[in-house]
């Protein structure tokens, strides 16, 4: 274990810890690799400062999806039961019926 913290003051560990910080900050690290990283970031000014700009770059990102409103449900028409998604109408049925029925015209015309 001392030998662990031994390395974690050394360039060569800045290295590794720059690697797995996008890991670290998802939380994609073995329980482990955490508990050495977390010792290496508490004692490397220069690798905290990565990591709590990392930490603030997915805040950045991720602040306008959580300021959209929550999406609205479907309004539940008399019978207390939401509509069907989406609403077929009889255009809708009878464009899709005419469609399929061109297309079957059209593919037994050309099959001979």
């Amino acid at each position: 274990m001392d030998e662990q913290r031994a390395i974690a003051g050394e360039p060569a560990a800045c290295v590794l810890v720059q690697e797995l910080l996008p890991l670290y900050v998802d939380n994609e690290v073995a329980p482990a690799t955490r508990d050495w990283m977390e010792h290496h970031l508490a004692v490397c000014p220069a690798c905290r400062a990565a990591q709590l700009d990392m930490t603030q770059d997915i805040l950045d990102i991720t602040a306008p999806i959580k300021s959209l409103p929550e999406p609205v449900p479907p309004v539940a028409d008399d019978s207390g039961q939401a509509p069907p998604w989406p609403i077929m109408t009889w255009v809708t049925w009878t464009a899709f019926a005419g469609v399929a029925g061109l297309t079957a015209l059209v593919v037994s015309l050309l099959w001979r």
